[in-house]
């Protein structure tokens, strides 16, 4: 036997009551093992160092003190999971994710034409140009292994700044930019910092799903307002008292809409008359095919109400987890620390070759390539499905982003989820709408997602040929 089985087999025993006193001596149960006296010495230190038996010189080894289990407690010899009703009492925000439905799509088995969204493909992937950036931050000198400014690297916050002001007309000084694990810690944060039992929240309906789970396990009230093609229906805020609204404006999320002028300036009126903060969520705005990139909701206001939050999610990869927060100048130091205290500080190594990559150009010349990129593909998809389905569907959301939103005409919405079933055993995947609505969605044809940044060009033709193919035997089962 080994020193560890050894150990499995005496602390069981012990457990179990078989040796009440004291156990056998070190010769004795070398010989009944067959090992030699030190493996067995070896494991009565171990056993002492855990609290289980207590050593003297020259006396035998004695249990340390009464280790009982429950007959029922009893599984091979260890302790059996306890029971629901004997787990520790959870916090509210514990039994709020507890009922939280989390549609997490990396559990779901791969398939052949996946019209995912919120992923990248692999080849679109700048391999080259990040790995000489991550080379250039491990090679960058001087450095430190130290802990590091937990809002993000001086350098990294200056290279953000330059961008944001080039690309997206934010203005903003480098110590309100903090970095961030992603548009979700971003959140998390505005979370923590401004939502509890006694707060309200307005957001999108439909909406960003996993914005709507993390302000719901926050305990506050959430309110949900109807969005139609152009964004958010701020009318509908009028009569509402929000602490914080949540939202969309470049590309709503999912259906596409982008907030115009008038609601964007009634947005910020409305925010200043409530004392409310706005969080905008600007997923994907570099993504934009028929004109420049609109215009952030920050730019419109004098940065004391509306938060401005980002990730490089959708320029790299989700995989590089970095985002970034531009915090109005009066809660710089709050937010600071609660970055700090949630996870003391974002990748240093990441920071430095983000930097990098942003300061030698790669990211905006990676963004332009990017956007011509996608603006192919998105053309074959729509070209596509009209040439397949025609008539049967509808499109929204189309002139940005990296998905649409499909509406199939004749399959009603309680029939989604089968739709989605029916195409993924068939190696299709598309995504349902429905599932990100709360309360407002008044159309009664099932919807789909349809991503198209990480699915590759030459399998849109035969992704949708098989679609069409198989919405024909959904919709006619006579077919099948």
């Amino acid at each position: 036997m080994k020193f560890k089985d050894i150990h499995s087999v005496l602390k069981t025993q012990i457990l179990n009551g078989v040796y009440p006193v004291h156990l056998p001596s070190t010769r004795y149960l070398a010989g009944e093992l067959g090992v030699s006296r030190t493996t067995v010495s070896l494991v009565f230190e171990q056993l002492a160092a855990e609290g289980y038996i207590e050593l003297k010189q020259g006396a035998r080894a004695k249990v340390a003190g009464e280790f009982s289990l429950k007959p029922d407690d009893k599984r091979g010899g260890v302790a059996s999971i306890p029971s629901v009703d004997r787990l520790p009492r959870l916090s509210g925000m514990g039994e709020q994710l507890s009922q939280l439905s989390m549609d997490m799509k990396y559990r779901l088995e791969p398939v052949l034409y996946d019209f995912s969204y919120g992923d990248i493909a692999k080849a679109n992937f700048p391999t080259r140009h990040w790995r000489q950036s991550l080379h250039a931050a491990m090679s960058s000198s001087p450095f430190t292994y130290d802990y590091q400014d937990p809002a993000g690297l001086a350098v990294l916050r200056n290279a953000l700044q330059g961008y944001l002001w080039r690309a997206r007309g934010v203005n903003c000084d480098p110590d309100q930019i903090i970095i961030t694990s992603g548009t979700q810690q971003a959140l998390d944060i505005v979370a923590r910092l401004f939502l509890d039992r006694q707060r309200r929240v307005a957001l999108e309906d439909p909406c960003y799903k996993m914005a709507k789970n993390l302000f719901a396990a926050s305990m506050a009230e959430l309110i949900h307002i109807p969005v139609d093609e152009q964004g958010l229906m701020v009318d509908h805020l009028d009569t509402i008292k929000a602490d914080l609204v949540y939202v969309t404006p470049s590309h709503q999320f999912p259906l596409g809409g982008t907030l115009p002028i008038e609601r964007r300036m009634k947005l910020i009126d409305w925010a200043r008359q409530h004392g409310s903060l706005i969080i905008e969520d600007d997923y994907d705005g570099e993504y934009r095919y028929d004109m420049k990139p609109i215009s952030p909701l920050f730019n419109f206001s004098d940065a004391d109400n509306v938060m401005y939050i980002s990730s490089v999610s959708k320029i790299l990869a989700p995989v590089i987890r970095l985002g970034f927060m531009v915090v109005p100048k009066g809660l710089v130091d709050v937010a600071r620390k609660a970055k700090a205290l949630l996870d003391r500080q974002s990748g240093v190594f990441e920071q430095i070759a983000l930097s990098h990559f942003i300061s030698n150009g790669h990211y905006e010349r990676h963004i332009r390539q990017s956007r011509k990129h996608f603006a192919d593909i998105r053309r074959r998809l729509l070209s596509g499905l009209t040439d397949v389905l025609g008539n049967d569907i509808r499109i929204s959301g189309s002139a940005a982003g990296l998905h649409i939103v499909v509406w199939f005409n004749r399959i009603p919405k309680r029939d989604e989820a089968g739709f989605v079933a029916y195409l993924r055993s068939h190696s299709v995947g598309i995504y349902p709408v429905s599932g990100l609505f709360t309360q407002h969605q008044t159309t009664d044809c099932a919807g789909f997602v349809m991503g198209y940044s990480s699915i590759h060009a030459d399998l849109i033709h035969p992704g949708l040929i098989r679609l069409q193919a198989l919405y024909r035997a959904f919709v006619e089962p006579s077919n099948r």
